[in-house]
C-alpha cells in the first residue's frame, strides 16, 4: 500500500476517533441534562428512578415505554474490619472465640496469609453467633447508577 493510501486510512480513523469523543461528549450532557427528570421520577423497590412516558418513543424501529436510572449496589468485604472484630471477640471471656489467633502463624520461608472466609462468617451468622448487624458492618456497600432506557 502506497504511503498517501495508509495515510487517509488513519486520517479517517483519527477523525472517527474525534467524531466519537464528540458524540460521548454530547451524550453525557444529555444524560446531565434529563437529571432533574430522573430526580423526580417515582422510585422502586429496588432504588431505581423510572420516568414512565405517557407514549412509547419510537427510535430505529424499537419502542421505549420509558427512562430508568438504574440502582446497583455492590457489597465488598472489609477483611480488616472482620479482623477487629475477631481480635475483639477472641479477647473476651467467650471461650469458642479464644485462641483462634493461634490458628494462624508465619516463619520461615512459608508464609500463611490471612483471608477471611466469607462462608465461615454466614455459618457464623447462621448459628447465631454474630448478628445481622454485625455481619452488615463487615461490608463496604457501593452504591451506581446506570443511564437505561426502557423497551417496550
Amino acid at each position: 500500500m502506497s504511503d498517501l493510501v495508509v495515510k487517509n486510512k488513519v486520517a479517517q480513523y483519527l477523525l472517527i476517533n474525534q467524531e466519537i469523543k464528540d458524540l460521548k461528549a454530547q451524550q453525557e450532557r444529555l444524560k446531565q441534562e434529563l437529571e432533574p427528570d430522573l430526580q423526580s421520577a417515582e422510585t422502586n423497590a429496588r432504588g431505581s428512578r423510572v420516568l414512565v412516558f405517557s407514549d412509547a418513543l419510537e427510535v430505529a424501529g424499537t419502542r421505549y415505554s420509558g427512562l430508568q436510572k438504574v440502582r446497583k449496589e455492590s457489597r465488598v468485604l472489609n477483611e480488616e474490619r472482620v479482623m477487629r472484630f475477631l481480635m475483639s471477640r477472641a479477647d473476651s471471656e467467650d471461650e469458642l472465640w479464644a485462641g483462634w489467633d493461634d490458628l494462624v502463624s508465619s516463619s520461615g520461608v512459608i508464609v500463611t496469609v490471612q483471608h477471611i472466609d466469607q462462608d465461615v462468617l454466614w455459618d457464623l451468622y447462621v448459628q447465631d453467633m454474630i448478628s445481622q448487624e454485625e455481619l452488615d458492618s463487615f461490608f463496604d456497600v457501593t452504591e451506581s447508577y446506570a443511564f437505561m432506557p426502557t423497551k417496550e
